[in-house]
């Protein structure tokens, strides 16, 4: 028997009846999906025999996504389809950045260990494995973490000035729309990686500043301020 494959590669394997003899009334059933079912008569009609191969065909290519955004470790889920299979369960296998996750695995879906969440963005990809060690791999999709708080300064300038500085180094930037700073004199405002302020008369002030990055970490920082 010949089999070809969707990549157009061709294989072959032998189908034999223990009886032997002339070979009719040959029939194939198939899955839709690669597999199938091989009977066939061997013998004559009244001392013939019937007998039976399958055709295990490897899964069938399958996708896995993760976020689009940004996200917190805490967030940072896969989930995959299922590999389209017609004999038997399959095994699945998540790698992270190339290198096989050592996690239990329920279902489809796998929230992935804090310990593999570097700040950064991340390949991910998965290998399912029939009951015969056929493997077949998704597509690669890239997970995007970032787990790391904006860092804000707060500088008192010349001439009744403060500036504030917002910087963001687990690189998801900042989310400049919820972001905000009060002065401390009624002036609130949206807040930007750098700004700054002039007071109007000499006193002390109470800056505050929430800082929120587009993964959702979020620093709140107070610093009181003397303007003369």
């Amino acid at each position: 028997m010949r089999e070809l494959t969707v990549t157009g590669g061709q294989r072959r394997a032998q189908v034999a009846s223990s009886g032997g003899g002339a070979v009719s009334d040959m029939e194939i059933a198939g899955s839709g999906i690669g597999d199938a079912l091989i009977a066939f008569r061997s013998g004559s009609s009244t001392r013939g025999e019937i007998s039976a191969s399958l055709v295990d065909a490897p899964p069938i290519t399958f996708a896995v996504t993760t976020p689009t955004d940004w996200v917190r470790p805490p967030r940072a889920v896969v989930r995959w389809d299922a590999a389209r299979n017609a004999l038997g369960p399959l095994k699945y296998e998540v790698f992270f950045d190339g290198v096989p996750l050592e996690a239990p695995i329920r279902g489809r879906a796998l929230r992935v260990p804090r310990a593999a969440l570097d700040d950064g963005r991340h390949r991910v990809q998965l290998r399912a494995t029939d009951r015969e060690g056929q493997r077949v791999l998704s597509n690669v999709s890239t997970l995007r973490i970032d787990g790391t708080a904006p860092t804000v300064r707060v500088t008192r300038r010349a001439r009744r000035r403060v500036a504030v500085r917002i910087s963001d180094a687990g690189r998801s930037g900042l989310d400049t729309e919820r972001s905000t700073v009060a002065w401390g004199d009624g002036s609130d405002g949206a807040a930007a990686n750098n700004q700054s302020h002039t007071y109007r008369r000499p006193g002390t002030y109470r800056v505050t500043v929430v800082a929120r990055d587009r993964a959702g970490n979020t620093r709140r920082v107070t610093e009181r301020v003397v303007v003369r």
